[in-house]
């Protein structure tokens, strides 16, 4: 095509400066053979109608792509562009300015392939196509002259169908997958042949699920592994054909347990898949997913030998099991996680063998082997062995009062959580049961250590609040760690809300422990010689039993070595040769807080600060060169190693706390005594449940036991309550209330402050008193004059009279309130029908205005529900908040939604009530009916968890009372309420008037 042509074709195209610019291309495209130039300038049209700008760049890079491409390779990355374009101008042009720099630097046989990737890949994803073209270069110049990079490359093509991330996922990191295999490989590369066949094989079956396959090669190809890969790869290929997702958690799972067990523990664990998974797919994800945790637990507590031979009890277990209920077995291998981290895995397949014998049905063997009853749990901790607190209290009480002269009471840790009585000055909460170690003697003497621990920590002040020091390292600790997470609400200081503002709280929390027990355990001896001599031997044990620390891994290592210096007098001369840096850094701490005679709890969170700052700064690399480097045993030998991340869930702090394991006792005071994540986690899973469909607890959140009526039992952690919050409204509707009810008000004020006591009360008829009373003066003088005795009774006393009541009112606020009542024909037409939520809010307010005038202490909290995993719990007013401005504003902003379910409201109002202290104890609760939600099962189920909840709230002390508008359904409101009182209010309207005079008669 002649110059002259080009001009003119390219002033057809462009437009001004444009038109001026693209013109002084003409020389350059004029040198392009002219049945090139053709369809490129039909591409450059096509552009020039989507972005002139895009058009120019292209033109102007076309003379130096045309030198590098074949004419079939020069259209395709022409149509490449303006695919691009369609969709995308601004990549479209990033495309074209990149092409000359990337196709120069790839090699001729691959420029193709990177331009037919980018295409594909641009019709789902046009900024991930063009980053995918940028790379490319460098990604080939890693592997190039791999005899499977062809291949590789067509594999990335094919997944490029279903996923863009995936395939540039997997184009990205194949040089690293490719250099690791090379380390295990042969010189004929037969095993990255194998690997690249089975990724294409998961490609064309799965699409993008051999991106996840080929990225986890180099945590599945160890050294533990690469013995047994063959049959690994036999086996996952076997299962490939029931699904990609289903045949990659079997290649996880079987890694797991080859990488803690070899070939002994793989052949038992995969006739049990086989078996399992042969039941469908949803229970073979479910098998397979909990497998690595499965293997973590049991390895927390055993290892080499023993970590084999209990796998095969387990599997053992679960195949007899099988034998006889399918289901049985399955539910049993669910919940095999929780149960290992609460007993060892004899005791384990003792409770699972039991529990056919005592569970004939189906609904009944789900709850026991789902460990979702509380008789499920005592069964599973029936028979343990150790000692158990309840045998031995009054002993451990005595020996505290004879040691420290304070009068001190012990509680079990779980009922102290309830009673909320940790840190109130008496009560040491101790664990239930101690099997630390295998004689009795010793877990005995440990008792009384953890005895005088907790007496320690009274008196040197580990459960403080809101002192000056602590409100200071408050301030301080939010400077260090802007990032973590702030206390809600207007909580007291101690050590519990600080470790909240470390980022990673576990780790903090379980330095904290160790250092705190330190201190405690130097004072101790300082103070009571007394004692010396149990802590010297529990010390002395606990030095023979710990783990080595040499076979953990790097991140373990920090806190064994912390326990040792800090509990166990020290660590031995391997380890301080071995890791001197750890050993040195932590011995210097300790000394500078904790060895001085008036160490503070100040002093243990400066040291725990001043810990986890240096474990933060070492870096992963740090970490490993931290460790010892042994030649035969490498990292990925290690149980729990870091290569493994993708196959086992990394360590968490509730591993720690598994199976009874030397040492663990002394790290339960300091736990958040409820279920722990992972104890949900396997729930979850039990269900078929993942943490994905887990509503999220954007407050704090509590797990209550829910009844069962057909099981006869409490489903044990069943509901979850999260408490908020509400959204705040104006003050207009308190306003507004206060204007329409002024008179009413003004009356109940009135009534109200003569129920409030006078400041005196004048008692007559004492022995002893300030003053004479005249009249039993008299009478007494007679008596004498007449021979009698008289009446020594002549005094009168003034006592202090008080009105100790705490009531907590419980609004229902589920979308059945939202309903709209009709005028009440003895209602004026200038009172319309209101909404059932306003006129609770109108009683609440009218409440509000009584209780202030009598003094009385109490609360407001709302609930509504979405499921057994969602209850939210609103907090309008709290015991100790005072009626203000905000709290009228939250009452405003009440309203309605969801469900209700009653029982775990009730439950938790219940436990605010009980960590209130008052003489009377009252809970109110305002519903329009009967309760309800999508998973209760049935109404009868949903009524006898309700009332069950209300009958336990009577037995611990507290009274409660029902107020209810559901005038249809009187029999089933006197099954549900009858037991604790309860009133059905005919004309609702009329609830504002009628709610004090209730009140009034409950406390008189």
């Amino acid at each position: 095509m002649a110059e002259s042509q080009l001009r003119a074709k390219l002033r057809q195209l462009f437009k001004g400066s444009d038109a001026a610019e693209a013109e002084q291309m003409a020389p350059r495209l004029a040198g392009i053979p002219t049945e090139r130039l053709l369809f490129l300038t039909s591409i450059g049209a096509g552009l020039a109608s989507l972005s002139p700008r895009t058009a120019l760049e292209f033109f102007r890079v076309t003379p130096e792509v045309a030198t590098q491409l074949t004419s079939f390779e020069l259209q395709a990355w022409g149509e490449c562009g303006k695919r691009l374009a369609s969709t995308n101008v601004e990549a479209a042009y990033q495309f074209f300015r990149a092409s000359p720099q990337v196709l120069e630097a790839l090699p001729s046989a691959h420029r193709l392939s990177a331009i037919v990737l980018t295409t594909r890949q641009a019709t789902m994803s046009t900024r991930t196509a063009v980053e995918t073209f940028q790379i490319f270069p460098s990604v080939v110049s890693r592997i190039d002259g791999t005899p499977v990079l062809p291949r590789l490359l067509s594999i990335v093509n094919e997944v490029a169908r279903h996923s863009v991330r995936h395939s540039q996922d997997l184009l990205r990191q194949s040089p690293v997958v490719v250099t690791h295999v090379r380390t295990f490989d042969s010189p004929d590369q037969a095993l990255l042949n194998r690997l690249v066949e089975m990724t294409a094989a998961f490609a064309y079956r799965a699409g993008g699920t051999a991106a996840e396959f080929f990225l986890a090669i180099p945590n599945f190809l160890t050294q533990r592994t690469h013995g047994h890969l063959n049959a690994l790869l036999e086996h996952t290929q076997a299962f490939l054909e029931r699904g990609g997702s289903l045949a990659l958690y079997y290649l996880r799972a079987a890694t797991a347990v080859v990488q803690q067990t070899g070939h002994r523990g793989y052949e038992p664990w995969r006739r049990l898949a086989l078996t399992m998974c042969a039941q469908g797919n949803t229970n073979s994800y479910q098998f397979l997913k909990l497998t690595p945790e499965v293997m973590q637990t049991l390895a927390a507590a055993r290892s080499g030998h023993d970590l084999t031979a209990a796998l095969r009890l387990l599997c053992e277990t679960v195949a007899e099991l099988d034998r006889v209920d399918r289901t049985a077995a399955l539910e049993c291998f669910k919940s095999a996680p929780l149960a290992l981290r609460q007993t060892n895995v004899e005791r384990f397949r003792d409770w699972a063998l039991a529990g056919l014998a005592r569970h004939p049905d189906g609904r009944a063997i789900q709850a026991y082997y789902g460990l979702q009853s509380r008789a499920s749990r005592a069964a599973l901790k029936g028979g343990q062995d150790g000692v158990a607190l309840d045998a031995i209290s009054a002993i451990l009480r005595l020996y505290v009062e004879g040691l420290t002269g304070r009068t001190v009471t012990i509680v079990p840790l779980s009922s102290a959580a309830e009673q909320a009585v940790i840190g109130d000055g008496r009560a040491i909460p101790l664990p239930g049961r101690v099997s630390d170690f295998a004689d009795e003697e010793s877990n005995f003497r440990l008792y009384k250590v953890l005895a005088a621990h907790g007496a320690g920590q009274i008196e040197y002040g580990t459960h403080a609040a809101d002192t000056p020091e602590l409100i200071a390292l408050r301030q301080d600790f939010q400077t260090a760690f802007p990032t973590g997470q702030r206390p809600t609400g207007r909580e007291p200081v101690t050590y519990r809300t600080l470790l909240r503002h470390f980022p990673d709280q576990a780790t903090a929390t379980r330095l904290f422990t160790v250092l705190e027990n330190a201190r405690i355990d130097r004072r101790l001896r300082r103070a009571y010689r007394g004692i010396r001599r149990d802590l010297d031997f529990i010390a002395a044990r606990l030095r023979d039993t710990r783990p080595d620390v040499m076979q953990l891994p790097p991140e373990h290592q920090w806190t064994e070595i912390l326990f040792r210096i800090a509990m166990c007098g020290g660590v031995d001369a391997v380890t301080r040769q071995q890791l001197p840096h750890i050993v040195t850094a932590l011995e210097e701490i300790i000394t500078t807080y904790l060895d001085h005679p008036t160490a503070a709890l100040t002093d243990t969170l400066l040291a725990t600060q001043r810990i986890y700052d240096i474990i933060e700064q070492v870096q992963p690399s740090e970490a490993t060169e931290l460790a010892v480097n042994d030649p035969v045993q490498q990292p990925d030998d290690a149980p729990g190693e870091a290569g493994a991340t993708e196959v086992a869930a990394p360590p968490t702090p509730q591993a720690a706390s598994s199976p009874p394991q030397p040492g663990q006792s002394f790290e339960t005071w300091s736990q958040e005594h409820t279920p722990s994540r992972h104890d949900l986690t396997a729930q979850l899973l039990r269900e078929g449940l993942t943490d994905d469909r887990m509503p999220e607890a954007d407050g704090q959140a509590f797990l209550y036991d829910e009844w069962d009526r057909e099981l006869g039992d409490y489903r044990v952690n069943w509901c979850r309550v999260i408490e908020h919050r509400p959204t705040s409204g104006t003050r207009t509707f308190v306003e507004l209330t206060r204007t329409r009810h002024q008179g009413l008000i003004s009356s109940i004020r009135h009534q109200f402050q003569l129920m409030k006591p006078e400041a005196l009360r004048r008692v007559t008829g004492e022995l002893d008193g300030e003053m004479f009373d005249l009249d039993a003066v008299i009478d007494r003088q007679l008596d004498r004059r007449a021979a009698l005795s008289g009446n020594e009774r002549i005094y009168i006393k003034h006592l202090r009279r008080h009105r100790n009541v705490a009531v907590a009112f419980l609004l229902d606020m589920s979308s059945s309130t939202a309903r709209t009542l009709t005028r009440h024909p003895k209602m004026p037409y200038t009172r319309p029908g209101q909404r059932i939520i306003d006129i609770e809010k109108e009683g609440l307010v009218i409440m509000n205005e009584a209780l202030e005038a009598v003094g009385d202490s109490y609360a407001i909290y709302g609930f509504t529900s979405e499921g057994r995993r969602n209850v939210r719990f609103y907090v309008i007013k709290e015991f100790e908040e005072r009626y203000s401005a905000q709290i009228e504003e939250r009452i405003g902003g009440i309203n309605y939604q969801n469900n209700t379910r009653l029982g775990a409201a009730v439950r938790h109002a219940v436990c605010k009530l009980t960590g209130h202290q008052a003489r009377t104890k009252l809970l109110i609760l305002l519903s329009d009916g009967r309760p309800y939600d999508h998973d209760y099962g049935d109404a009868r189920y949903a009524r006898e968890d309700s009332k069950q909840a209300l009958r336990s709230a009577r037995q611990s002390g507290i009274t409660p009372f029902c107020i209810t508008i559901e005038r249809d359904a009187d029999q089933e409101l006197r099954e549900l309420y009858g037991d604790v009182g309860y009133t059905v209010i005919d004309d609702v309207l009329s609830l504002p008037e009628k709610l004090p005079g209730i009140y009034r008669r409950l406390t008189s």
